[in-house]
């Protein structure tokens, strides 16, 4: 399904700019049709002429213009993608007609098709018109061969293809090649975040990655094997996905609807809205959304309260998992684009036989590196926390994001990480009691604690008054208005509404043993002590103190 909305201007800028060596570029990533697809402006010609086009990671070829016709009953597509642009070769002082040494090509999709006549012509992806942009170099200046629609069905918008191009899936250079080959970049890379629902737009970066868009480490997976050509025929960016689960609303606990020898080869794809997965994994997730009922043409409805749900679906790439929130994975059709006229949700995923997808519904709560050279796609939780834009070249792998999960201390084999804020060195007042955390937490969103433990890791979620502290099998989330039990287990009393000067405490009572919490709230800190005993008589005191005065003025004072 490639449906386009109405597109925002998008915004062009460079970073960490030299003379010397390409410098990385972001451009605005905006959800078009409520997020079915996303878009991104491109200015092509002399004079210019802006067109909005899909970004898909599935594909290579770039053309332009559908014709925006045959939307039957659908009069609102039409209208918007005829406010996408259209490139008019005979309007254009630079164009140049590719067709004696391309003849027209019929491209298929999923779920659409076009004919197209080649052209080539300079593209820039700068706004000539934007002042802030000026001084910014991303123009292909050589002229770039890309198509322009004589006939489509199903296509609301042109599309960028940012999948292999010249000797693999075509014998001309696409957009990227031509990116690497003029010099704009020094890698062919690109990483892009599509943003969550809520915020309506994302970014792409070519030739760098913003730290700012994922928490914890990128994490490396060489390609899959690719279908035959029987098969599929095109090379494309598989990787391996070696689990999927679902942590239900309510716990932290996620549970597996594959077994432990699972294995499937998945494509992420910014051009297909749905997640396909196999049947039997899907059909094992539709089992804890019991109203759902299938829609045809849509998948499986639900209730749009499932949305509002703290769940997540959850993907395991052979040692990590991308948990992708109910809110993100659950998609909302408006009332406008529905067949009922009514606003309807459905499940983010279909059933497939074969050729499984990470649709957008997955890479909404993911950050993605590609980087073509290396035959690689490095994955992160998506968490926008601001912008941090630094080159691709080179290793990677060691990169961490600022958001969220901060990257963990590595202390001695026998001892706990602390969680640095902003991945900051420790102090030499950082000490450590004598527990192995795991460094993945246990859940996304509600459940932000590490491993248990004797005692486990201290961390700063998204904000620097968020502190999650983990006492064996308790978990206290504790914030400057709210302390929270979420150990599923524990009778909990709570006192909530802080202010300033006051204290709070809760008795947890879990199993055998028992727990004792005082805290003290001033608005510049906070301390605590804890005691802990057990019924083998084993007794440990730990006092913790926290000055809040930003993010780089944490101190931090272990002692025992």
């Amino acid at each position: 399904m490639v449906v386009n909305a109405d597109v925002e201007g998008t915004k062009t800028k460079s970073h960490h700019h030299t003379s010397t060596t390409p410098t990385p570029v972001t451009v605005n990533v905006t959800g078009m049709f409520k997020d079915v697809a996303y878009g991104v402006k491109v200015w092509i010609g002399s004079p210019e002429q802006s067109v909005v086009l899909d970004f898909d990671t599935g594909s290579s070829e770039t053309w332009v213009n559908p014709p925006c016709t045959g939307w039957e009953g659908l009069d609102e597509y039409e209208s918007l993608c005829r406010q996408l642009g259209t490139y008019v070769p005979q309007q254009s002082d630079t164009s140049i007609d590719a067709n004696a040494t391309c003849p027209p090509r019929w491209i298929t999709y999923g779920s659409g098709a076009a004919e197209v006549r080649y052209y080539k012509d300079v593209v820039n992806f700068v706004d000539p018109w934007d002042y802030t942009s000026m001084g910014t170099n991303f123009k292909l200046h050589k002229p770039v061969q890309f198509g322009v629609a004589t006939w489509s069905q199903n296509m609301v918008s042109g599309i960028m293809g940012a999948g292999y191009g010249r000797g693999y899936n075509q014998k001309y250079s696409g957009f990227i090649d031509e990116i690497y080959d003029q010099g704009l970049v020094q890698d062919k890379d690109f990483a892009i975040a599509l943003g969550s629902v809520n915020e309506g737009e994302g970014e792409l970066v070519f030739g760098g990655i913003d730290l700012s868009k994922f928490m914890g480490p990128l994490n490396e997976l060489s390609l899959a094997d690719q279908y035959s050509d029987a098969e599929d025929g095109f090379f494309r960016y598989w990787i391996n996905v070696t689990s999927i689960g679902v942590t239900p609303p309510g716990s932290c606990v996620t549970t597996p609807v594959t077994n432990s020898t699972w294995t499937e080869r998945f494509l992420p794809d910014t051009g297909t809205t749905l997640t396909y997965m196999p049947e039997e994994a899907f059909y094992a997730i539709l089992d804890y959304f019991p109203d759902a009922r299938p829609e045809p043409g849509f998948g499986y409805s639900i209730s749009c309260a499932h949305k509002e749900a703290q769940g997540t679906i959850d993907f395991g790439f052979n040692g990590f998992t991308i948990h992708v929130p109910y809110s993100e994975f659950i998609f909302e059709i408006p009332a406008a684009y529905s067949d009922n006229g009514q606003n309807m949700c459905v499940l983010g995923a279909i059933p497939a036989s074969y050729f499984y997808i990470l649709g957008d519904t997955f890479l909404r709560a993911a950050y993605a590196v590609f980087r073509q050279q290396e035959h690689k796609v490095y994955l992160g939780q998506f968490i926008n926390c601001g912008e941090d834009i630094v080159s691709s070249h080179g290793d990677v792998s060691q990169l961490y994001g600022n958001c969220g999960h901060r990257r963990p201390y590595a202390p001695p084999s026998d001892s706990t990480s602390i969680i640095q804020p902003y991945g900051a060195p420790p102090s030499p007042s950082n000490a450590t009691t004598s527990a192995k955390p795991s460094a993945t937490p246990i859940g996304f969103g509600t459940c932000r604690s590490y491993s248990t433990g004797t005692y486990s890791a201290l961390d700063f979620g998204s904000s620097t008054t968020e502190v999650t502290f983990t006492i064996t099998d308790a978990s206290t989330t504790w914030t400057t208005a709210v302390t929270e039990v979420i150990d599923p287990g524990a009778s909990v009393t709570t006192m909530r509404g802080l202010a300033g000067g006051e204290s709070y405490s809760f008795t947890d009572s879990y199993s055998t043993d028992s727990y004792s919490y005082t805290d003290s709230y001033t608005t510049e800190s906070y301390s605590y002590t804890d005691s802990y005993s057990s019924t083998d008589s084993h007794s440990y005191t730990d006092s913790y103190s926290y000055t809040d005065g930003g993010p780089t003025s944490s101190s931090f004072d272990w002692s025992s």
